[in-house]
């Protein structure tokens, strides 16, 4: 028996759970499959990021790029379908037996390449979501972005902190995970404290563990500490270093400032002046640990909802 070609052609941005189950429909109904990602420059989530997210999550389909500037091509225009399916043709060099889409457009596609269309889920009642939707407000739509896509919309926190208790206590609260401080686990494994020679390494490896969790986070990655925190641990003064502080700053989305009742650390002083000096959301919360956490909640709410993002 011959084996059989189908083509599913979208923008993916970004790919979700509709779409996975769209492509793995295909999958299961065809040998070969081919999965066209149609980009455009300047689109709010980066054409290769979202090629990068496809070939992860579909490694037995093939992922073609397609990145082609065409006023004409515009879904609305006439003649884009017969313009499209060209397209399609060129990445496309075996005989295409089906399409397969929710959308619309499916059957006029369909029609083009000589093909049998098979529609799947176009009411979108077994996956009701949509990319735009998704982008609009991720948080509302969390469950429907795939794991290797989260990383992408998760929001991140850097705990300002001598320990990691505020952090994991915070996690715990909004149901989600957090990363400890490498440096300390290091140390916990090893016997051995880290020094200033060890930095590159540490931050390295805080820096995968936090990647890592961001795809099994839940809205937000809290961490119990960051780069700065971390050197300025290790060398034993504030960070002067503004390559490391603006890295910081520009990775977190918000900065809480964990203050015991016997007060913060030189450590956590130096650390909170260093990103504070370089325009970071800085947030101070003080108190018993119960105060602290009540307090960062508080904080972390409000600033969800500043940005129209807050389902909790």
């Amino acid at each position: 028996m011959d084996r059989t070609t189908g083509v599913v052609i979208g923008r993916f941005m970004p790919p979700h759970v509709g779409h996975k189950y769209l492509i793995q429909f295909a999958l299961e109904f065809c040998d070969n499959v081919v999965v066209l990602c149609c980009t455009l420059p300047g689109e709010p989530i980066p054409g290769e990021l979202r090629v990068l997210w496809l070939r992860e999550m579909f490694p037995s389909a093939r992922v073609v790029h397609v990145a082609t500037e065409n006023d004409a091509a515009r879904r609305d225009a006439p003649g884009a379908t017969d313009i499209w399916a060209s397209t399609i043709r060129e990445a496309v060099t075996t005989p295409i037996e089906f399409v397969f889409a929710s959308e619309s457009y499916g059957p006029d596609f369909a029609h083009s390449l000589g093909a049998r269309f098979i529609p799947v889920d176009p009411a979108r009642t077994v996956v009701p979501v949509s990319a735009s939707a998704i982008r609009n407000d991720p948080f509302r739509y969390w469950r429907y972005i795939p794991d290797v896509v989260r990383p992408f919309f998760v929001r991140r926190v850097s705990i300002v902190s001598d320990d990691g208790v505020l952090a994991a206590r915070l996690a715990t609260r909004f149901g989600t995970v957090f990363a400890a401080p490498y440096d300390a686990v290091f140390s916990s494994v090893t016997g051995y404290p880290v020094t200033e020679y060890d930095l590159p390494f540490v931050l390295k490896a805080h820096a995968a563990s936090e990647n890592a969790l961001a795809r099994h986070a839940v809205r937000l990655l809290f961490s119990a500490t960051d780069s700065v925190q971390i050197a300025t641990r290790l060398i034993g003064r504030e960070v002067a270093d503004a390559t490391i502080v603006h890295a910081t700053v520009s990775r977190y989305d918000l900065f809480i400032v964990d203050e015991p009742e016997a007060g913060p650390s030189r450590s956590v002083e130096w650390s909170s002046t260093a990103v504070a000096r370089a325009g970071a959301r800085v947030i101070r919360v003080g108190g018993t640990i119960e105060a602290r956490v009540s307090a960062a909640e508080r904080a972390i709410r409000a600033e969800l909802a500043d940005t129209g993002q807050n389902p909790y």
